[in-house]
This record gives C-alpha cells, structure tokens and sequence, in this order.
C-alpha cells in the first residue's frame, strides 16, 4: 500500500470527478449498520487532462458485486449531445462484399500524421468510419434492390 500511495503521489493526479451516483461502495447491510461511500475514484494527472479535456467518469449500478464499476469516456473534442446523425454501425452483411474488404485497406493504408500509435489507431478507426460510409451510400440502393429481389 505505501507504493501504490508513494505512485500516487508523485504522479500528483486529480480526482476527476463523477456523473450519476455518488457512492461506489456499500456494505450491503440494513438499517443502523447500512453504510455507502464514495471510495472507488478516477485519477489523472495534468498531462492526461489536457490530452482528454472532455472526459467524463460515470459511476455505474451496482449489479455483482459491493463495488460499482466506473466508466471513462475519453473524449478529446466536446461532444455535441443534440446531434441528430444516427451513430456508426458497421454491418455484418458488409464482409460478404470483396469490395468493403478494399475500402477498410485503404482506409488503413493512408497516411496520417499523428505523434503517438493511440492517435494512429484513434485515425484509422475515424477514416476508415468515413470511408465505409462513404462507401455504403454509394451501394445502398442497390443493396436494397437485391434484398427486395430476394
């Protein structure tokens, strides 16, 4: 425990706050002897932050065990909650076409220019939403023209 407190320290990290529950613990008892906390936190130092000046911690519902597990969102951008675009899904029915294999290649190929192999993953993950989308409405209709066929 003092080197986990010794790391703690010297890494001078800030609690970074919750949204939704306020307690992560509970003793699972009733009445007088029922107790709750909030002793589960996320940590990050300054570095961190800035890199992630978005980010949020959820606390989750407890379901299997006295703990309630803790969510960080990882955002870097401020995300826009009206946003009407529906969310990304890629399409299993997507694989059986040789041509989507191509797409995610290219995807993948391109050049970016980011300083760290997070960044690169967190790229080609954007490019290659783009490019499938992209793609996607180019042969939806007539993909909706063989489903309708079949």
């Amino acid at each position: 425990m003092e080197a986990f407190r010794a790391t703690i320290e010297s890494c001078s990290p800030s609690d970074m706050g919750y949204i939704c529950k306020k307690f992560t613990w509970t003793n699972s008892r009733s009445r007088q002897a029922f107790i709750k906390e909030r002793i589960d936190r996320a940590l990050c130092n300054m570095a961190w932050s800035e890199l992630f000046p978005f980010s949020k911690v959820y606390n989750l519902p407890i379901l299997s065990s006295d703990h309630c597990p803790i969510l960080i969102t990882m955002e870097q951008f401020e995300v826009d909650s009206m946003r009407t675009a529906r969310p990304f899904r890629y399409e299993a029915s997507w694989a059986l076409r040789e041509d989507c294999y191509e797409v995610i290649e290219k995807a993948w190929s391109s050049s970016r220019r980011v300083d760290n192999k997070l960044h690169q993953v967190i790229e080609g993950l954007n490019q290659c939403r783009l490019d499938l989308v992209q793609w996607n409405k180019q042969h939806a209709e007539n993909h909706r023209d063989e489903l309708k066929r079949l």
